[in-house]
């Protein structure tokens, strides 16, 4: 362990001056935040009513409006949304950034007091928590507050490596990469121990795509870990992806399992699962992805994969549930309607399919693919019904039949089939001769090669006193079938045929 002597050496010392300095740049950020010219404004409340109106007082709780009228009005801060151009922080913002204004002077302090080398850690900490909270809250107004307090203290004095950290952190995560660098490496070349200057560092290197940096810097963490890297859990995620992006699929997942071992977070399972699948393990990753699903609901991107991962297997039936999830999410996302279409279709589930082909087409008309599946789907449907009814027929149920038959015809009228079997039910059950006419017709102009339909238009034109016509139709049919079953009916009533 360093010396306290040698930690004074690579530390700063502040001089009263510099906190006398700070206590009044603090005063100043507080000030800033509460307080407007004097002059006519719009004032926006937090209910969203707006009002305009002179302002003739105001403190660090209130404002006193006159708007015209024989009466001034005042409202609380806690009312007013906005003031002119200048948001109102909400009475919790106000006390955040005085509460870390104050607890950096109180460090400082402390540090003057020779109690830094015990607090160190905890100093460090507590600064990483305050930035990492406001970033993953994407709350820009702290994260400028933030920025403004740490310069004040790196402008007095540039060799704070508390300050160093904080805007280190801040910069690179605007994007400002060669700032945060110097930063970190002036913060390495003091105190290359310095608490989460690892992690800090390993951030860097992957955003700007210094991968193998990452890995090596990685490799010497996992191999004398501190107390922050042994509890950072997106430390082993960072590097579960970055050894995935690597190609180095075993490693990916054994970070990854290592984060979980810290903590089960969705993020963790998500990447164990995509290390897995990259790794070849693709039954072991569809657990992993439900595991992140059952632990966040809305995590569209698992969800996403998981069906993926069920088609792999062509698990049809499990996939579409899972579409039926993610389209509940957002039913605008055309390639998850498309997929759940064609889960339909593979379950045979027709109907429900063709309607989603078309809705993908209404939203993509030259999706080549769902027009070809859409085509595909009204076909099978087509069949699917007339089979049906084909069933029902020989079961003897004429009315259930036909039904089907007309089902099978709202999908095309392509088959010749079901307007024969409706010729047949409305000859036998209707008595209804001209329109069996004219269904067996129709039979016969898509398929003119089936002895049965002619069979069936000559009993029919019978019926309707048309004999020559019938003699025709039955001459036909033995010339396509002499074979057929009615041969010795049809000879009987007509001895001339052959």
């Amino acid at each position: 362990m360093m010396s306290y002597q040698d930690r004074r050496k690579t530390e700063h010392v502040l001089s009263p001056e510099f906190l006398r300095a700070l206590k009044q740049f603090s005063w100043l950020v507080f000030f800033l935040l509460l307080s407007i010219p004097a002059c006519a404004e719009l004032i926006i409340l937090r209910s969203g009513r707006q009002i305009e109106g002179k302002i003739l007082d105001r403190t660090d709780a209130s404002i006193v409006l006159d708007v015209g009228i024989d009466v001034d009005i005042t409202y609380y801060l806690d009312e007013v949304a906005q003031i002119g151009d200048e948001k109102i922080a909400t009475r919790g913002e106000r006390e955040h950034i005085m509460e870390f204004s104050g607890w950096l002077k109180q460090d400082i302090e402390k540090f003057l007091k020779e109690e830094y080398e015990f607090t160190e850690f905890e100093s460090v900490d507590t600064l990483w928590r305050h930035l990492r909270n406001a970033d993953e809250q994407d709350d820009q107004t702290k994260l400028k507050q933030y920025t403004d307090l740490l310069s004040a203290v790196q402008a007095s004095h540039p060799d704070s490596l508390l300050a160093r950290f904080g805007l280190a952190y801040l910069l690179l995560k605007k994007g400002e990469h060669q700032q945060a660098e110097e930063h970190l490496s002036a913060i390495r070349q003091k105190r290359p121990d310095f608490t989460y200057l690892d992690q800090l560092t390993v951030d860097l290197y992957l955003e700007t795509g210094r991968t193998p940096e990452a890995l090596a810097l990685y490799e010497t963490i996992a191999l004398k870990p501190s107390k922050s890297t042994l509890e950072d859990t997106s430390l082993y995620l960072k590097f579960s992806r970055a050894y995935q992006n690597n190609g180095e699929f075993a490693k990916a997942v054994a970070a990854a399992r290592q984060s979980l071992a810290l903590k089960q977070d969705p993020q963790a399972h998500y990447a164990l699962a995509r290390a897995l699948n990259a790794d070849g393990q693709y039954k072991e990753a569809i657990d992993a992805y439900k595991s992140a699903v059952t632990l966040e609901p809305h995590f569209y991107d698992a969800w996403q994969e998981l069906a993926q991962s069920y088609l792999r297997f062509d698990d049809y039936q499990k996939a579409a549930e899972v579409y039926q999830q993610l389209m509940s999410f957002d039913i605008s996302k055309v390639k998850n309607l498309y997929e759940y279409a064609y889960c339909q279709l593979k379950l045979r589930k027709y109907e429900q399919a063709i309607s989603n082909f078309r809705a993908v087409l209404v939203m993509e008309p030259e999706n080549k693919a769902a027009a070809a599946h859409l085509q595909t789907a009204r076909r099978k449907a087509l069949r699917y019904y007339d089979l049906k009814g084909k069933e029902l027929f020989l079961a003897k149920n004429a009315e259930a039949a036909r039904a089907a038959f007309h089902h099978a015809q709202e999908f095309g009228d392509e088959l010749a089939d079901p307007f024969y079997f409706l010729a047949v039910i409305s000859f036998n059950e209707d008595k209804d001769y001209p329109q069996s006419f004219e269904l067996v017709s129709k039979a016969i102009a898509l398929d003119g090669s089936r002895a049965i339909f002619f069979y069936q238009r000559g009993l029919t034109e019978q019926k309707l006193n048309k004999m020559g016509e019938a003699m025709d139709s039955f001459e036909e049919c033995l010339r396509l079938d002499p074979q057929i079953r009615h041969a010795r009916e049809i000879k009987a009533k007509f001895p001339s045929l052959k």
